[in-house]
C-alpha cells in the first residue's frame, strides 16, 4: 500500500505540469491563419471595422504577439469591456476583449504591464475601414 502512495503523487504532480503548461500558455495569433477580424471601440454608441488587409492583420497579430501578458485567475468577467476583437479564419477563431491592463483570450484572462485597451483604441482608429454600427 505504501508504494502506491509514491506513485499517486507523481501523477498527480505531471497531471499539474501538464496542466499548468497548457493553461498558462501566453496566446498567441497566427496571422497567416486569419482571413479578416473584426474590432469594436466601445462604449455607445458601439462601432466596429472590419479589417481584411493581409498586411494590416500582419500589424494587428505582430502588436498583440509582442504584448507581455501574465496568466491571472478572474473571479468574474471584468465589466464594461472598451475594445473587442473577434478574429475569422478557416476553423480558426478567437474573441478578444480588453478592459484597461485586463485582456480575455477566448476562455483566459490575462493581465499586462500597461493599458492595452487604449492602445487597441488607437489602432481602432488607424485603420483605414468603413465603420458602422456594432452588429450584436
Amino acid at each position: 500500500m505504501n508504494r502506491k502512495k509514491p506513485i499517486e503523487l507523481l501523477l498527480i504532480v505531471v497531471a499539474f505540469c501538464v496542466l499548468f503548461f497548457f493553461y498558462f500558455q501566453t496566446p498567441k495569433l497566427e496571422p497567416e491563419k486569419i482571413t479578416r477580424f473584426t474590432i469594436s471601440a466601445l462604449p455607445s454608441p458601439p462601432k466596429e471595422k472590419t479589417v481584411t488587409n493581409k498586411e494590416d492583420i500582419q500589424k494587428f497579430s505582430d502588436y498583440f504577439n509582442s504584448l507581455r501578458l501574465y496568466p491571472e485567475v478572474a473571479i468574474s468577467v471584468p465589466a464594461g469591456a472598451s475594445v473587442w476583437i473577434k478574429t475569422t479564419g478557416n476553423l480558426y477563431t478567437h474573441q478578444i476583449t480588453a478592459t484597461g491592463h485586463i485582456i480575455q483570450f477566448d476562455s483566459r484572462t490575462y493581465r499586462s504591464d500597461y493599458d492595452v485597451a487604449a492602445k487597441l483604441r488607437q489602432i481602432y482608429q488607424s485603420f483605414d475601414y468603413p465603420e458602422k454600427n456594432k452588429a450584436d
